[in-house]
């Protein structure tokens, strides 16, 4: 039985309409979470946050999902979850097209003392973020789970 408060039982008929109708699947992945569930804290007043009834984790039994030694304490580098994550989209949505549109990592830039150009363009940090995540794209690929004309990097966020 669905939950009243779900966004999907707060708009049936918006649900039903756009069912089925999309031409592509836009991506934005940065990072991975492990996730429990949490509808016994779902109460109270219907919201966005709430309506999936779960909760994120970013390590279990102690153990951090992927590396984090970067700017946003929430970004742990986990390439092997944006696999998952198209694998679940292509199945879920019976192999669509799919855009990957943002992928990324940050960096803090303190505008009273900016980097120089070449230490900006020495970011090893976000250089290895993108072979990662590159490379366990090409694995997909090679192995023919995705179609290369299916699978778009659309934009680099930097």
């Amino acid at each position: 039985m669905e939950d009243k408060r779900s966004s999907r039982a707060r708009w049936p008929q918006e649900s039903r309409m756009i069912k089925g109708t999309y031409d592509f699947i836009a991506l934005n992945y940065y990072t991975a979470n492990y996730s429990v569930n949490a509808s016994d804290h779902s109460h109270g007043k219907p919201h966005v946050a709430r309506d999936s009834q779960v909760k994120s984790l970013t390590s279990k039994d102690g153990i951090p999902i992927g590396e984090s030694d970067h700017e946003s304490s929430w970004i742990h580098v986990y390439p092997e979850g944006l696999l998952d994550y198209l694998l679940y989209v292509k199945n879920k949505y019976n192999d669509p097209k799919i855009y990957i549109a943002e992928n990324g990592i940050d960096q803090y830039d303190d505008p009273e003392s900016p980097q120089p150009l070449w230490e900006a363009l020495s970011n090893y940090k976000r250089v290895s973020y993108y072979n990662k995540h590159l490379s366990i794209l090409k694995t997909a690929i090679d192995k023919l789970i995705f179609n290369l004309s299916h699978t778009v990097y659309l934009n680099i966020i930097t």
